[in-house]
């Protein structure tokens, strides 16, 4: 049987910082607009978070994970694998298992 992280990526590529953030969200039933307002952020920059355009302060990271009921350092996680991927490393799963 597939993990639920093999079903998702499958479907919607690898998981990332965004997409792992609008599932939390979506599971406590909440719109980018009520995010929004419980980490006094606009839903625009939930939105930007979301979508990949953005990521969070980390302040702002800490009151996501809050309100979420969500660990942090598994969004940081996501949020260190997004920015490797961008500076072009590859294999970032195999990196981090030979650094552990």
């Amino acid at each position: 049987m597939a993990s639920a992280k093999e079903v998702l990526e499958k479907k919607k590529g690898p998981l990332t910082f965004g997409r792992t953030l609008k599932a939390w969200r979506l599971g406590e039933n909440l719109t980018q607009k009520e995010l929004a307002v419980k980490v006094m952020v606009t839903e625009a920059a939930v939105s930007r978070f979301e979508n990949g355009h953005d990521l969070p302060t980390a302040s702002t990271l800490k009151r996501i994970a809050r309100v979420l009921k969500a660990d942090e350092e598994m969004f940081v996680i996501f949020i260190v694998r997004d920015m490797l991927k961008k500076k072009g490393f590859k294999d970032i799963e195999l990196i981090a298992k030979k650094a552990i």
